[in-house]
């Protein structure tokens, strides 16, 4: 394996390593949440999160990604201060953030026909104004290479937000509190990046360079306008349930429509690891070099998002009932439907223009998006009822997935047929639905669901890695790879 793949994989790793424990946090948390809160209070803290995560982007601009495409670029002196202003630039924006939770507060409850949550939003209004700056500080080490510290804080960040809820909806505590002491953690998190970053950046410049800050607000706008559209558009379905069901039925549609969250793991690590490098590399010219790590990339990740979405398919109800219990049983159906998102997401089609700098064309897309998901969302609610707005966010993807994959075509200039490793990506699918067929008896087995669980998830991965190996889906340096991370040997590696 070529040094550059072996060093990417180890920088991708480290990330997928700490992305993978803060949504193991955040997974164990929603399963702990869904046994201590009725449907409605659930819905209420679900329908929290939903509001902030629509305001969110409106705020951050695009602004913490700009630092990967940037920071690299600079000389050391360049960084510090490119730091710094960005750092100062996200703590107003996070005021701004605060202070539209505050205004919006009572609307947006008079329009979910939720009083209860015009409370809690008031209160989640104080961890909307120290967020920002501490989004920052992973792509602030990310930038600066940092890439083990910056999964060590990253994991550290996410156990005690993930703690900051569970323990007290354990102990009984009223939603109110609950997200008083989530304001009080963000706050103790925000203190640390602060001090933590400004030693990093070796000090504060209180200056703004205009001529930098035109560049970043000119890369950074039309990613974070794309980012924005793109939140909106994601949270459609779940906006529109809310508008047209009960806090308690919003409950049941939000257990169901969730991707699966290895896979946002992993394409979170590889694109932050890839964007910098795509980045040097178009600026070099070296397009080809480009699309020879991209369909690696993709290989990679479909060797665990195909396999993984077959297996799910097969197994959702055991799946659900037992993480979440029979009260959410009427959610397997929503699931079943969000579960063909997981095709779509062996790559993220857009990653190659925001490494280029055509991030207008993202905005383009994500603001077509929003449109017709809207669109089919309204349509496919009033004729099929509750699992219409999982169908329209998955056509709404499909459609989306092919106009970036069109315009990467063109920027790279290259044909269909090389675009994209059509053929490595059918192998694997179908070694995986192979897998899948094998194992349907154990579906008819009656037995304890997590033995049924734990049975069929040893044989798939088993027979998948057999019948992978044997036919070459999965290669020697795959195997290689896999073994050093089951020896955890990468954590005793340099992120260099």
């Amino acid at each position: 394996m070529p040094a550059m793949k072996e060093r990417l994989s180890t920088k991708a790793g480290y990330l997928i390593l700490s992305n993978a424990l803060n949504v193991i946090f955040g997974f164990v948390g929603t399963i702990v949440v869904v046994r201590f809160l009725t449907r409605a209070d659930f819905g209420t803290y679900k329908q929290a999160l939903l509001v902030f995560s629509m305001l969110a982007p409106i705020f951050t601009l695009g602004v913490p990604s700009s630092l990967l495409y940037f920071v690299p670029r600079f000389d050391e002196k360049e960084r510090e201060q490119f730091i710094s202003q960005t750092i100062f630039l996200l703590q107003l924006l996070g005021l701004l953030f605060c202070l539209t939770m505050l205004a919006l507060s009572s609307l947006i409850a008079g329009y979910f026909n939720n009083s209860v949550l015009g409370q809690i939003l008031v209160i989640y209004s104080v961890f909307a104004l120290f967020t920002l700056p501490c989004s920052t500080f992973t792509y602030v080490l990310i930038s600066l290479e940092r890439f083990r510290l910056s999964a060590l804080i990253a994991v550290i960040f996410a156990l005690t937000s993930a703690l900051a809820f569970i323990i007290p909806m354990v102990l009984g505590y009223p939603l109110v509190t609950v997200f008083i002491i989530m304001d009080i953690v963000v706050f103790l998190q925000f203190v640390y990046a602060l001090v933590f970053m400004r030693g990093l950046a070796g000090g504060v410049y209180l200056t703004i360079n205009w001529d930098t800050i035109k560049k970043q607000i000119d890369y950074a706008v039309p990613l974070g306008l794309a980012g924005i559209i793109g939140s909106l558009a994601w949270n459609t379905d779940r906006f529109m349930v809310s508008l047209f069901f009960s806090p308690a039925t919003y409950a049941i549609y939000v257990i169901g429509a969730v991707e699966v969250p290895l896979v946002q793991v992993i394409n979170a690590a590889v694109n932050n690891v890839l964007v910098p490098e795509f980045s040097i590399l178009y600026e070099d010219d070296k397009r080809d070099r480009i699309l020879e790590i991209w369909h690696e990339a993709i290989r990679k990740t479909s060797l665990i998002v195909l396999p993984t979405f077959v297996f799910l398919m097969l197994f959702s109800e055991p799946l659900v009932t037992f993480f979440y219990t029979t009260k959410y049983i009427n959610s397997i159906p929503i699931f079943r439907i969000y579960l063909f998102m997981l095709p779509l997401r062996v790559t993220t089609y857009s990653l190659i223009l925001q490494a280029s700098g055509y991030t207008r064309d993202i905005m383009k897309g994500t603001s077509a998006y929003i449109l017709v998901n809207i669109i089919l969302n309204y349509i496919l609610i009033k004729l099929i009822g509750l699992p219409g707005p999982a169908v329209a966010t998955i056509i709404s993807t499909i459609l989306l997935s092919a106009y970036f994959l069109v315009k990467v075509k063109v920027l790279i200039k290259v044909s269909w047929v090389e675009i994209f490793p059509w053929k490595k990506t059918a192998f694997i699918s179908i070694v995986s639905i192979v897998v899948g067929l094998i194992l349907l008896p154990i579906l008819l087995l009656s037995i304890n669901t997590f033995i049924k669980l734990l049975i069929g998830g040893l044989l798939f991965i088993g027979l998948f890695f057999g019948m992978g190996v044997k036919t070459r889906v999965i290669t020697k340096e795959d195997c290689r790879l896999i073994k050093e991370w089951l020896l955890l040997k990468p954590l005793r590696l340099h992120s260099n």
